[in-house]
């Protein structure tokens, strides 16, 4: 594969890239500012007509279907991804990952010097929607996004909380909701934008100049690329912490917070809570063909990140 294939890169018109080739996706990074874009490949290794016809055919495919063919369904129509948002919603929190984090991210805000109380809050792709009913019970107004129409549904109908659907790619968020925000929380959701600067200029469109925008994301790194690689939706931008704080500061909203969330390695949580002998299988399977990539990457020319650990940043942006 050419290493350095011309592209542009959407934030600095760069087209010298270093490429990173993992199962289902390519990663290319800009040699210049270090942003990310992926593509998913058009043919994954093991996805061909006799393994197909043997998984499809077999127990195998609720073994490990998923992580070596091609889900149509999903490539097709990437909102199914977020189908399982209606049912964690019905459901509650209670034993999910999602439990700890509300009162983990109101901690936070008091940490930054955020005050939600009696403000207006938007949260962009804030899925499944439990930071935003917390936040409602002290704020003035919340409105929450989601990429899916039933996602958001959902959180209107179990929540209470006022929920619309938007796209990053597709919408602009000045049409897609009204009036002006204090605070705006996107939390490891900007990585699905693929314009970066036109989304910025349209958010500014319901802020005032005081407002403050509190951001968590994650830089590319070959760790996230390995973590990532067997699944078919992911991130589709992975943006560095200077070339967000330059961006938010175009639009008049310079960087007054940068903090890590931590790293985690990029094996993190394989199957590791499945307790069984499908779950050990399929972590073995992870490993050895991560180890093959991750390997291949390793030797290969260019400039990217080689760190084995996804990487978390949380950056606080406003005039404070």
């Amino acid at each position: 594969m050419d290493n350095t294939r011309a592209i542009v890169c959407p934030i600095c018109a760069g087209t010298a890239f270093s490429c990173v080739r993992t199962y289902k996706h390519d990663w290319h990074q800009c040699d210049r500012c270090g942003t990310v874009q992926r593509e998913r490949r058009p043919h994954y290794p093991l996805d061909v007509a006799p393994v197909r016809w043997l998984v499809k055919n077999t127990i195998l495919d609720r073994i490990f279907g998923s992580t070596i063919l091609r889900e149509h369904e999903v490539v097709a129509e990437e909102k199914t991804a977020y189908d399982l948002y209606d049912r964690v919603v019905a459901d509650g929190t209670k034993g999910t990952k999602w439990e700890p984090l509300p009162a983990m991210r109101l901690a936070d805000f008091v940490k930054q010097g955020i005050d939600i109380s009696g403000k207006s809050v938007l949260e962009i792709s804030g899925g499944p929607g439990f930071l935003a009913r917390e936040v409602q019970k002290t704020a003035k107004r919340v409105v929450v996004t989601e990429f899916s129409d039933s996602s958001a549904e959902s959180m209107l109908r179990h929540l209470g909380v006022q929920a619309i659907r938007y796209d990053y790619n597709s919408d602009n968020i000045s049409d897609s909701v009204s009036g002006l925000f204090d605070i705006v929380v996107i939390i490891y959701s900007i990585g699905y934008c693929k314009d970066l600067r036109s989304f910025l200029r349209s958010l500014k469109n319901v802020m005032h100049e005081n407002s403050v925008i509190y951001v968590c994301h994650s830089p590319g790194t070959l760790g996230l690329m390995l973590r990532w690689q067997f699944d078919e939706y992911t991130l589709i931008r992975c943006w560095n912490e200077d070339v967000l704080a330059a961006c938010f500061a175009e639009i008049g909203y310079p960087e007054r917070a940068r903090e890590s969330e931590g790293d985690i390695s990029y094996d993190f949580q394989w199957y590791d809570d499945a307790g069984t002998r499908v779950g050990a299988f399929l972590k073995r399977l992870h490993h050895v063909v991560a180890r093959y990539y991750r390997v291949r990457a390793l030797r290969a020319p260019g400039r990217y990140n080689r760190e084995l650990v996804q990487k978390h940043f949380k950056q606080v942006f406003g005039k404070g």
